[in-house]
């Protein structure tokens, strides 16, 4: 029956497959900046009741977030370098996803199936975007149209030219 899940400053490794899958009474988390270590393999998969996360540590694994239907916002911390691929796998409520500038990479199909999607701000550390961070439920890329993309003024074209029925605004 926990609600709200803060991992206290003290734990500086985490990880692990479906760590806390199905706590589906699971809606709010706060993960430590300090930690080494973010999830992988749907550590959150199946929260269904999960609406806000915070997230510090140095990655997102893949599928981290699967299935949290309720997910409407994420904090992701600063010393974040990588997302890896479907981390927000079917969150059809998610609106916004500020990603830090400590990122440097990001896999494909990190938006698998987000809807709800109005705004990516993309770090100024990326030197490259995918042309599949946004895809269906099979896996087929699609056009984030409507999506408000943000991006440094350098790859404001370049980011349109893959994305061309997203709006793509210099931060």
């Amino acid at each position: 029956n926990v609600t709200t899940l803060e991992i206290p400053s003290t734990v500086k490794q985490m990880g692990g497959a479906s760590t806390f899958y199905n706590c589906t009474n699971l809606q709010e988390v706060i993960i430590p900046l300090d930690c080494e270590l973010i999830m992988c393999n749907a550590t959150y998969g199946e929260c269904e009741s999960i609406k806000s996360a915070e997230v510090g540590g140095d990655r997102i694994g893949r599928m981290t977030f699967y299935n949290c239907y309720e997910l409407e916002n994420v904090v992701i911390r600063e010393g974040i370098t990588a997302v890896e691929t479907w981390s927000f796998d079917n969150c059809p409520k998610l609106k916004k996803v500020v990603l830090p500038e400590s990122l440097t990479t990001l896999n494909h199909g990190i938006f698998k199936s987000c809807s709800g999607l109005e705004e990516v701000v993309l770090s100024d550390g990326l030197t490259d975007v995918p042309n599949d961070l946004f895809v269906n439920e099979y896996g087929q890329v699609i056009e984030p149209e409507g999506v408000t993309i943000k991006v440094k003024d350098s790859m404001v074209d370049y980011v349109q030219s893959i994305y061309p029925s997203a709006v793509v605004v210099a931060k």
